[in-house]
């Protein structure tokens, strides 16, 4: 299911702060953290909580309490206005009619919440929380389901459901606004990637994955989020007059307040990355001619979609090899003790690594360090309520892993307050409600690290066995 989130409108409407002499037109972005959503629903980008998506065959419930708003003449008239513009700036046509569903705002937030609980799973939230906090990007103890559907219910202005292909759009008293209108070109190109690409081809479900890897995930996600953003900024910098952009910009900075405002930072980066670098990404590959914008190098892109959020933050690396497959190391398999089973293994990425890194560091230092990034892998074990995480990492030279080792090690000192240094290739540190061990083998780092400072024998045992 694709979603637009309320802040992504903002994002292309104030400020066009990327500008490209290539082109004709200024795509308005975020900055991530000083450098996650849309597709990849909050819960499916940071740390790959892997909820699985409605079936081809399925639709998303709609309770018989939620009224349908049916469409006015003007209402359908001012959609196909919208879906031929949109198909004319795409260059993409529909070979099927893409049904809309109305909600009043109330009804599409409870529906939003209903797949929400539907495709989240107990373990998918434990898989994702673990490693956040003991990475030190949540605090102990937060109800990351409770987050998470939050954000859900508030965050999403509109989205594109795979199994119904149909869109469904709150709408507010007074017909469809100037945003509205922009949101329903957004969702309407993704109806129109699914027709043209199958999307669940150019982004398969991570539940069918035998392992999991959301860096490859977000970086597909980044490719499709991208295009329709950088769609609906030239839909609306096509159609509207000074005037209505100008009220278009204030009504999505309306629609925009306090989305976000209760999400954890690493969590809201995650979320506003498809959107951000995925647009940034998408205009290396557009072309221009006196006809207007070429989108035959993203359509390219969909038969052959990126495969790490590293391709997607230096676009040249994928223009190199379109076709390279995903990187990727062996999962993790430290021996430790009986009783430890492990609970899941997923791909962490450059872009997860450097926001990770910004939090606590400059972000021009966490730029640097994983910008070396070129391969990772965790898994996460239990033991009862203990935790325990096995990561490796690869950077691009013995020299790049020191450089990231000694950003890992300045992060971990931030995160403890306790004068960390990295006087030899290894590094070991116990504090009540965590153990960590570091050690960097020539291009290549093992990090361990557990849920209480009991668990340093463990942790220990387990960078000596990776």
């Amino acid at each position: 299911m694709t979603r637009c989130i309320k802040a992504l409108a903002v994002a292309c409407a104030v400020g066009a702060t990327v500008a490209s002499a290539a082109f004709p037109f200024a795509l308005g972005h975020y900055v991530v953290s000083a450098n996650t959503t849309g597709f990849a629903t909050y819960r499916k980008g940071p740390l790959g909580a892997r909820a699985s998506r409605p079936s081809p065959a399925s639709a998303l419930p709609v309770a018989p309490s939620d009224k349908l708003r049916t469409l006015s003449g003007t209402t359908s008239a001012v959609i196909a206005r919208i879906e031929k513009g949109t198909e004319a700036i795409r260059g993409l046509h529909a070979t099927r009619p893409v049904p809309v569903t109305l909600l009043a705002p109330d009804a599409f937030r409870r529906l939003v919440e209903r797949d929400f609980e539907r495709d989240t799973s107990a373990s998918a939230i434990r898989d994702m929380y673990q490693p956040l906090a003991l990475l030190g990007l949540l605090p102990m103890g937060t109800d990351l389901r409770r987050v998470l559907r939050d954000a859900e219910g508030s965050g999403v202005a509109a989205f594109y459901d795979e199994g119904a292909k149909r869109f469904y759009i709150p709408l507010r008293a007074g017909g469809l606004s100037l945003d509205d209108q922009v949101t329903i070109s957004h969702e309407y190109t993704h109806a129109l990637q699914d027709q043209t690409f199958d999307l669940s081809k150019v982004r398969p479900d991570p539940a069918q994955q035998t392992l999991h890897d959301s860096d490859r995930q977000l970086a597909e996600t980044a490719l499709i989020e991208g295009d329709a953003t950088v769609e609906m900024t030239l839909y609306a910098q096509d159609t509207f007059s000074q005037a209505q952009y100008i009220e278009y910009q204030r009504e999505a900075q309306q629609a925009a307040n306090g989305v976000g405002a209760q999400t954890p930072p690493f969590l809201l980066d995650g979320q506003l990355f498809p959107y951000n670098a995925g647009s940034i990404f998408e205009t290396r590959l557009l072309g221009h001619t006196f006809a207007g914008v070429d989108f035959s190098g993203v359509n390219s892109a969909f038969r052959h979609p990126s495969v790490s959020t590293r391709e997607i933050l230096h676009p040249e690396v994928y223009q190199a090899n379109p076709t390279a497959p995903a990187p990727d190391l062996p999962v993790p398999a430290p021996a430790l003790s009986n009783g430890w089973r492990r609970v899941d293994s997923d791909v962490f990425g450059e872009f997860q690594l450097q926001d990770m890194l910004a939090q606590r560091l400059d972000p021009g230092v966490a730029a640097q360090a994983a910008d070396s990034w070129r391969a990772d892998r965790y898994a996460l074990f239990d033991r009862g309520a203990d935790f325990l995480l096995a990561w490796r990492l690869r950077a691009a030279s013995p020299a790049a892993a020191r450089t990231l080792a000694q950003a890992l090690v300045a992060y971990m000192d931030a995160r403890y307050h306790a004068a960390l240094s990295l006087s030899s290739a290894t590094l070991t540190y116990a504090a009540p409600d965590s153990a960590l061990a570091l050690r960097r083998v020539g291009s290549d780092l093992y990090v361990a690290l557990g849920s209480r400072g009991a668990l340093r024998p463990a942790v220990a045992q387990a960078l000596a066995t990776m």
